[in-house]
């Protein structure tokens, strides 16, 4: 597994499709979360989801484990790809690009050290 574990979640009974398997977009909702959490420091937004995958069904009461890390970096943009695993097999992938933004909503420069 690449990059940093950043959230780990029980999938429940609520978060499951007419088929009874959980929702991609409930798996998705985690994956942009874990993104947030790896993009620059301070305010970001969502720009964009680019490639996301999904490779096998979760059950109700899988932990979910999203993995993730830097891609790129721009000036004012980061991509951020996310790995998410179930008992250590990959089930989704995706990569988020997230914009840093100031206190007025607007895209900044994001700093680097």
């Amino acid at each position: 597994m690449k990059g940093k574990l950043v959230i780990q979640m029980a999938a429940m009974p609520c978060d499951t499709n007419s088929s009874g398997d959980i929702f991609g977009g409930w798996l998705m909702s985690l994956m942009d979360l874990a993104s947030g959490y790896i993009a620059p420091k301070g305010k970001s937004a969502t720009r964009a989801v680019n490639n996301i995958e999904f490779f096998k069904a979760v059950q109700v009461g899988n932990l979910v484990s999203c993995y993730g890390y830097v891609l790129s970096q721009g000036r004012t943009s980061v991509t951020v790809h996310v790995d998410v695993y179930v008992n250590n097999t990959i089930v989704a992938c995706g990569d988020f690009v997230n914009v840093a933004l100031d206190h007025n909503g607007r895209p900044r420069v994001i700093e680097t050290k």
